[in-house]
């Protein structure tokens, strides 16, 4: 994970589910943090390979993915999706994303 304010998003959802009663069941999608970046001005494998550990030949499936999130209108990360149901935007307290799951549950 790249973004630092996904990991502060995706520890607190982790620790929500972690006294949650419930099942749910966590999917990471892709976001292109640097969308406008010029190909021709970037290694782009590399800079993969340095911040994921990656792979270069990942990078055609997960721009792909990132494509189909932002057909979606996902504008920013962390964006959670609880149940199909309900969405919540940014790496919110604890309260929020727990009240979030419970109302999509």
């Amino acid at each position: 994970m790249v973004c630092p304010w996904c990991f502060v998003g995706s520890t607190r959802l982790n620790k929500v589910l972690a006294a949650w009663n419930g099942k749910a069941d966590v999917v990471y999608k892709p976001f292109m943090l640097r969308p406008d970046a010029p190909e021709s001005g970037l290694d782009i494998a590399e800079m993969l390979r340095k911040r994921t550990g990656r792979d270069p030949k990942e990078l055609a499936q997960i721009t792909s993915d990132a494509q189909h999130t932002a057909e979606q209108g996902i504008r920013g990360v962390p964006y959670f999706i609880f149940n199909k149901k309900l969405a919540v935007s940014g790496a919110e307290p604890e309260e929020i994303l727990l009240q979030a799951l419970n109302e999509a549950a």
